[in-house]
C-alpha cells in the first residue's frame, strides 16, 4: 500500500521548539503530521525516508523565520522539492501553506502563495481551514474522535478495470490513532487485510472474459462486476471497539446488487480480536439458545416493513439463526449486543436487512469475567447474581 497522505512540516532546525507547537496541535486536530524528529527511527536513512515523506505528503506547512529564509540547508531542498510538486497540482490547490515564524518577507519562490503570521489570533483557525479544504478535494478527512485518547481516519481506495465483463472496487480503509491503546497498527492491518481480499477477487473476472455476454456496446455499469465498502463510526464500548462496514456487491449481468454488513470487534486491552459472539461465554453452546430465542422472536414479531402486515417466516428466520456463524456481525452497544442481518440472511431480498438486540441483562450472567470487565457490567452482573 502506498504511504498514507499527510501533512509535511518543513522548517529550520532551530525553530523545532516553535513547530513542535504546530505538531502537537495539528495532531490533536486528528491529522496525520510528518515531521522528522517525531517519526524518524534510530538506523533509518533520514535523507531517503525524508524524500517518500514529501512524495507522499497531501500538503506541506513551510515555516519561515530568519533562521530558515537567511541561509542554506534542507528547509530550501525541501522548499524546492514541494514547489516541484506543486507544478503538479491544479491551479486552485492548496499544497504549500507558510506559516512566518518571524516577520521575513516571503522567497521569491512562494512569494505568490498566501502566507499566515504565526502571531496572528486567527492563526490556527486559517491553517484548519486551508487543510480541510484541501482534504476534501482529495476525498480525504482529519481523524475524528472515538474517545477521548482515541482517533479515526478513513481513506477510500478505487481500482476499475474496463473488461467484458470489467470490475470497479472501491473501499474504504481505516486508520486508528491512540496514545493509550498500544497494538492498534495490528488492529489497522487486520482489518486492511480483510477487505484487501476483495481487491484479489474482483480481479478474478480478467480470467473470466465472456466477450458475447457483455460486449463493449452495452453500459459499463452493468458488465462490470461491483464492491463497494463503506466504513461506519467505529464505537469503544468499555475497553471493546467495534468498526462497522457496510458492503455492495453487484455482479456483472444480474438482476438486482445485494448489501452485507461486516464487523471487527477487538478488546483493546488486552488486544484480542473477537470474530464471534460466541466467544464472550464461559458455555457458548448454553448462551446459543438464550441468544437464539430472543432474536427469533424478535424478528418473527417485527414486520417485514413500513406499512406491511406481512411478517417474517419461521423457517427462514429459524435457517438464518441456527449457529453462532449466524450471529458473526454484530455490534457492542450502550445497552445491548446487537445482531445484524443482510438480505437473504433471515428474509427474502426485497424484505431488505433486519436487526436484533440482545439485552446485556440477559447474557451477563453467562458471560467471562473478562469481558463482563471489559464492557463495564459489573454492578449489573452483581444485581443478577443477587436476584438468583
Amino acid at each position: 500500500m502506498p504511504p498514507e497522505p499527510h501533512i509535511f512540516l518543513s522548517y529550520a532546525s532551530p525553530d523545532r521548539a516553535r513547530v513542535l507547537k504546530f505538531h502537537d496541535w495539528l495532531q490533536s486536530e486528528g491529522y496525520s503530521v510528518w515531521m522528522d524528529c517525531r517519526q524518524l527511527l534510530p538506523g533509518q536513512n533520514w535523507n531517503l525516508e525524508l524524500l517518500r515523506a514529501i512524495d507522499a505528503a497531501a500538503l506541506v506547512i513551510v515555516f519561515l523565520s530568519e533562521n530558515s529564509v537567511k541561509r542554506r540547508g534542507y528547509v530550501q531542498r525541501e522548499l524546492k522539492i514541494a514547489l516541484d510538486h506543486l507544478q503538479e497540482k491544479l491551479s486552485d490547490d492548496i499544497y504549500i501553506i507558510p506559516v512566518l515564524l518571524d516577520a521575513v518577507s516571503l522567497p521569491d519562490q512562494v512569494r505568490s502563495v498566501q502566507a499566515i503570521s504565526a502571531t496572528d489570533s486567527d492563526c490556527h483557525a486559517l491553517i484548519r481551514k486551508s487543510i480541510d479544504l484541501q482534504l476534501g478535494r482529495l476525498g480525504l478527512a482529519p481523524n475524528a474522535p472515538i474517545a477521548s485518547d482515541l482517533t479515526w481516519r478513513k481513506l477510500a481506495l478505487r481500482e476499475e478495470w474496463d473488461g467484458q465483463p470489467g470490475y470497479r472496487t472501491e473501499i474504504e480503509l481505516l486508520e486508528l490513532q491512540s496514545i493509550r491503546y498500544a497494538g492498534l497498527d495490528e488492529v489497522n492491518e487486520h482489518i486492511r487485510g480483510s477487505l484487501r481480499t476483495h481487491f484479489f477477487a474482483q480481479r478474478q473476472v480478467k480470467l473470466e472474459q465472456r466477450l458475447e455476454h457483455f460486449p463493449y456496446g452495452t453500459a459499463r455499469d452493468s458488465r462490470s462486476t461491483v464492491f463497494e465498502a463503506q466504513c461506519g463510526k467505529p464505537t469503544l464500548r468499555g475497553s471493546i471497539l467495534t468498526v462497522p462496514f457496510g458492503t455492495y456487491f453487484y455482479s456483472a449481468g444480474a438482476a438486482h446488487p445485494n448489501y452485507n454488513f461486516l464487523t471487527f470487534s477487538y478488546l483493546l486491552d488486552p488486544l484480542i480480536y473477537i470474530p464471534s459472539p460466541a466467544l464472550l461465554f464461559e458455555e457458548p453452546w448454553n448462551a446459543l439458545k438464550v441468544v437464539q430465542e430472543q432474536v427469533r422472536q424478535q424478528l418473527l414479531s417485527q414486520r417485514a416493513g413500513d406499512g406491511e402486515h406481512l411478517q417474517l417466516e419461521a423457517d427462514w428466520v429459524n435457517r438464518g439463526t441456527e449457529s453462532w456463524e449466524s450471529f458473526e456481525k454484530f455490534e457492542f452497544g450502550d445497552d445491548s449486543l446487537k445482531i445484524l442481518f443482510a438480505p437473504y440472511d433471515v428474509a427474502p431480498y426485497v424484505v431488505g436487512p433486519q436487526f436484533a438486540s440482545i439485552i446485556w441483562s440477559s447474557i451477563v450472567s453467562l458471560m467471562k469475567p473478562a469481558f463482563v470487565a471489559a464492557l463495564g457490567l459489573q454492578a449489573l452482573a452483581y444485581e443478577q447474581s443477587r436476584v438468583k
